[in-house]
C-alpha cells in the first residue's frame, strides 16, 4: 500500500490501492484530510487539515495532500484530493511556486530564504529571483494569487481567504507569514496589519511586557501560569478566585500587583486582593513579615520585606532581621569584600570566591572549540534595537568541525535533545529511556576537571557532604519537571534553557549554542542579527542574537558559543546555587560577565529546594 502511495506521488501515476478515500470508514476518516482540508479545527477529529495545524504540530498524516488540491468543477469544494500528474516535475522546479512556504517534504525550494539555506530548485534564479522581494519581518510575502497568477497548485478553500484578510477572532494571534495580513500588536509596527485591526484589536491591545526583560516570564516574579487556576472561572471583569493571577492581555482587567501600576486593575481587586497580597515561597504559608527561618533568603520583590544582606543598603529589612540574621552577617556594606572563606559560615560565598572559580571552570574547559574549529558568519549589528527583519542573508555559522560534537560530554547533551516537546502546555513525556540519558550526561560531565573543579569548591564550602549528593541535586535541579502553563508538567530547567521552549507565540529559553547550529543546519533556525559581542578574542565567546525557530521569533538570546556542555552547565549551576535568582558576576579570561537566574518558586523538591527557571549570561 506504501508502496502504491509513493509511485502515484513521485510519477503522477494512478493505481488501485487498498486504502481509498472512496471506501473511508468513519474510524479511519477521524485520521484523514478527505473533505476536510482548510476546515476549522474540530476536535471531533484526532487531527487537523488547516494551515494551523503544522504550528501545532496536529496535522493529519495526509495533510500534504491539502497543499496540492483541486476543486471539484460541479461542487465547487474539495469532496476528493487530485494530485495533478506533474506532480513531481512540479516540486523538483519552481514553475508556479516562487515565494512558496517553505516545507520540509519538498526536493527543493523556491522562497528567498532558499540562497541562504542553499536549497533552491535548478530553475529558481530564471523563474523567481527577478521577482524576489522582501516582505516586513524579513519574510517573502504570501498574498492571496490572483487570477493571472500562477498558482495553480494551491486553491484555498472557501472562507479561509476571508478569515486571513480579517482580525475577526484572531487578535494576537501569533504571526504567520502564509496569512496576507496580521492582527498581533507587531503588525502596527511592520505596516502589515489587516483593515479592521484598529476597530477590532487595539482597544485592547496593551503591552503584556511591563517592559520586563526577555526571559522574565519564567522568573518568580510571573511564574503564576495556568498552573494553579481553577476551572471554570469565567468572568474575567472580577477579581473573584484570580488574585494573583498572571498577566493576560485577552483579560479586560487583571488581579496581580503590577495592575496598580499599570492601572488596569478589576474594581474589586482592593477588596478582594489587596488585603492577603503577600506571596510565600514554595506555596509555604509561612510568615513573610518576619526573617524567621528566611536569613540571607533571595530578594524576591512579592516579599513585603527582606532578610538578605543587601535589604540594610536598600532599607528594605523585616523589623526582626537584626536580631535574627545580623549576628551572621559577615557583609555590612555590599561591594566591599566578605570575610575570607577561612571565616565563612556553611555555604557564605564571597564575590571572590566566585570570580576565582569562574576563572579556574573557565581554564579547564579542555573540551571547548578551538578557532579553527568554528567560523562564524555575524553579518548584522543591530545594537539594542531587537528588530525582528532578517538582515543577515547568511546563516551564522559558516564552519563547525562536526569531531568537536563526537565528543563524550557533547554527544551525551545531544542525545537529550530530541527528549522534548517545545509548546509549553504539552505534557512532558517521563519514560526509563529519558531517565537513562540524563544520568549518562551527568556521569559524562562529572568526569571532567570543569565539574570536579566546581563540585570540590562547593563541597569545601560545605554546600555538599559528597559527590553523589551534589550529582542528585543537580538532577533534580535541572531535569525535575514542573509546570509552566494550563496544568500540565510540561518544563524543566534544562528544557528552558538549553532546547527552547515557545510560550506565547515567541520563543523563552534557548540559550545553547550546540542547539542553534544543529538546528540551523537542518533549516528550522534563521538567523536575522546580533546585538551584542562579547570582547573575548578566543573561545568561548558571549554573543546575543536575533533569530527565527520554526516562525517563532527569538528577540534576544544569549549563549557561550564555542563552550562545551559541561562549562556551560558548570557555570550556569555556580550562579544558580551562589546567586540564585539575582545577577551573578564571573570573571572569564580577565572580562567580566554577568550571569542571570530564576529560581521556580510555582513548585519544589526535596526539603524546599527550587528548580532552576532560567539562567543565561547578560547582554
Amino acid at each position: 500500500m506504501k508502496t502504491c502511495l509513493l509511485l502515484a506521488v513521485l510519477v503522477g501515476c494512478s493505481c488501485s490501492c487498498s486504502w481509498a478515500f472512496d471506501s473511508c470508514s468513519t474510524d479511519s476518516c477521524k485520521d484523514s484530510c478527505k473533505n476536510r482540508c482548510g476546515k476549522k479545527e474540530d476536535k471531533s477529529f484526532n487531527c487537523q487539515c488547516n494551515n494551523q495545524c503544522e504550528r501545532f504540530g496536529d496535522c493529519c498524516g495526509d495533510y500534504n495532500k491539502c497543499l496540492y488540491i483541486e476543486p471539484s468543477s460541479e461542487s465547487g469544494h474539495h469532496d476528493h484530493y487530485s494530485k495533478p500528474s506533474d506532480v513531481a516535475d512540479k516540486k523538483s522546479s519552481c514553475k508556479g511556486r516562487c515565494d512558496e512556504a517553505y516545507n520540509k517534504k519538498d526536493s527543493c525550494h523556491c522562497n528567498k530564504k532558499c540562497s541562504k539555506f542553499n536549497n533552491c530548485c535548478d530553475d529558481y534564479s530564471n523563474l523567481c529571483k527577478k521577482t524576489d522581494k522582501t516582505s516586513t519581518h524579513g519574510q517573502s510575502e504570501d498574498i492571496e494569487p490572483s487570477s493571472e497568477s500562477s498558482h495553480d497548485h494551491y486553491s484555498k478553500p472557501s472562507g479561509v481567504a476571508e478569515k486571513k484578510s480579517s482580525c475577526k477572532g484572531r487578535c494576537d494571534e501569533a504571526y504567520n507569514k502564509k496569512d496576507s495580513c496580521h492582527c498581533n500588536r507587531k503588525c502596527s509596527k511592520f505596516n502589515n496589519c489587516c483593515d479592521d485591526y484598529s476597530n477590532l484589536c487595539k482597544k485592547t491591545d496593551k503591552t503584556s511586557t511591563h517592559g520586563q526583560s526577555e526571559d522574565i516570564e519564567t522568573s518568580s516574579e510571573s511564574s503564576h501560569d495556568h498552573c494553579s487556576k481553577k476551572s471554570g472561572v469565567a468572568d474575567k471583569s472580577s477579581c473573584k478566585g484570580r488574585c494573583d493571577e498572571a498577566y493576560n492581555k485577552k483579560d479586560s482587567c487583571h488581579c496581580n500587583k503590577k495592575c496598580s501600576k499599570f492601572n488596569n486593575c478589576c474594581d474589586d481587586y482592593s477588596n478582594l486582593c489587596k488585603k492577603t497580597d503577600k506571596t510565600s515561597t514554595h506555596g509555604q504559608s509561612e510568615d513573610k513579615s518576619s526573617c524567621k527561618g528566611r536569613c540571607d533568603e533571595a530578594y524576591n520583590k512579592k516579599d513585603s520585606c527582606h532578610c538578605d544582606r543587601k535589604c540594610s543598603k536598600f532599607n528594605n529589612c523585616c523589623d526582626d532581621y537584626s536580631n535574627l540574621c545580623k549576628k551572621t552577617d559577615k557583609t555590612s556594606t555590599h561591594g566591599q569584600s566578605e570575610a575570607a572563606a577561612d571565616d565563612a559560615g556553611k555555604g557564605d560565598i564571597s564575590q571572590k570566591e566566585i570570580e576565582a572559580v569562574s576563572e579556574s571552570l573557565y581554564k579547564a574547559d579542555v573540551n571547548k572549540a578551538q578557532e579553527e574549529h568554528i567560523t562564524l558568519n555575524k553579518q548584522h549589528f543591530c545594537s539594542k534595537s531587537r528588530g525582528q527583519e532578517d538582515k543577515s542573508d547568511q546563516p551564522f555559522y559558516s564552519h563547525v568541525n562536526e569531531e568537536l560534537l563526537s565528543k563524550p560530554t557533547y554527544a551525551a547533551f545531544i542525545r537529550l535533545l530530541d527528549n522534548y516537546d517545545r509548546q509549553t502546555g504539552t505534557a512532558e513525556e517521563v519514560h526509563q529511556e529519558k531517565d537513562k540519558e540524563q544520568d549518562l550526561f551527568l556521569q559524562e560531565i562529572m568526569k571532567t576537571d570543569v565539574m570536579q573543579k566546581l563540585y570540590t569548591f562547593f563541597h569545601k564550602k560545605q554546600l555538599y557532604a559528597s559527590q553523589e549528593e551534589f550529582v542528585k541535586d543537580l538532577k533534580n535541579m535541572w531535569f525535575g519537571l514542573y509546570c509552566r502553563g494550563k496544568g500540565e508538567m510540561d518544563s524543566s530547567g534544562f528544557e528552558h534553557v538549553f532546547v527552547g521552549e515557545v510560550k506565547k507565540g515567541i520563543v523563552s529559553g534557548f540559550h545553547s549554542w550546540i542547539r542553534f547550529y544543529l538546528l540551523e543546519k537542518q533549516g528550522m533556525v534563521d538567523y536575522y542579527s546580533h546585538v551584542y559581542d562579547g570582547p573575548w578574542e578566543t573561545l568561548p565567546d558571549v554573543i546575543g542574537k536575533v533569530f527565527e525557530w520554526e516562525g517563532f521569533i527569538k528577540e534576544v538570546g544569549s549563549s557561550f558559543i564555542g563552550s562545551s556542555p559541561e562549562f556551560d552547565f558548570a557555570m550556569y549551576s555556580l550562579c544558580f546555587i551562589a546567586r540564585p535568582g539575582r545577577s551573578c558576576k564571573v570573571s572569564l579570561g580577565g572580562h567580566p560577565l554577568s550571569i542571570q537566574t530564576y529560581t521556580w518558586t510555582k513548585s519544589s523538591y526535596g526539603d524546599g529546594r527550587n528548580y532552576i527557571a532560567t539562567a543565561y549570561p547578560v547582554t
